[in-house]
């Protein structure tokens, strides 16, 4: 939807938190890029298993919590999207979910509440400062990033309050 509203001219930037080059026909302004983790609550009989994983291959696998309980997003969110990429062409048993919502926030507080796994960015996992309650892995060696900037459309004016904008974000963005 924020690309649309980009493309017509009804915005001339949108924030967005994707992988920059699902937004390839925009000028893209990169802010800061984000490690998407795997969130899982500690004790668990998964957090044991993801720690003798992180010990032999130094990643966790969405793929490798078959069976557990987990907190899906919504089909169409973009977490959901990483998710069914990373379980495609896997054998064995899908993640038991045990919820499904439109809101990351939400998940990760029902997983620091125990109810299951889910996945994160590093800046919610750092801000929220769940680290008492769940235990944080990568997904993929290299990491699976994703890109946090503003998209705008490559052929259209911005004023130059906008690029005093988009300068200052860039020289701000260390505190996001």
């Amino acid at each position: 939807r924020l690309g649309e509203l980009v493309s017509t001219g009804e915005v001339d930037l949108a924030l967005v938190l994707e992988n920059a080059f699902a937004f390839k026909r925009f000028s893209f302004t990169v802010l800061k890029e984000e490690e998407i983790l795997l969130a899982v609550p500690k004790n668990s009989l998964l957090d044991a298993r993801c720690r003798e994983i992180m010990a032999r291959q130094g990643f966790v696998s969405p793929a490798q919590c078959e069976g557990q309980p987990f907190i899906f997003l919504k089909e169409g969110t973009q977490f959901r999207d990483i998710l069914e990429q990373e379980l495609a062409g896997t054998a064995g048993e899908r993640p038991a979910a045990v919820m499904e919502t439109s809101s990351s926030d939400l998940a990760h507080r029902m997983a620091a509440a125990g109810y299951g796994s889910t996945l994160v960015g590093d800046m919610m996992a750092k801000y929220d400062n769940f680290y008492d309650s769940l235990s944080y892995y990568p997904i993929s060696d290299p990491p699976f990033l994703w890109t946090f900037g503003f998209i705008r459309h490559p052929e259209r004016y911005l004023s130059p309050a906008v690029h005093t904008f988009l300068d200052f974000m860039k020289e701000h963005a260390d505190l996001i």
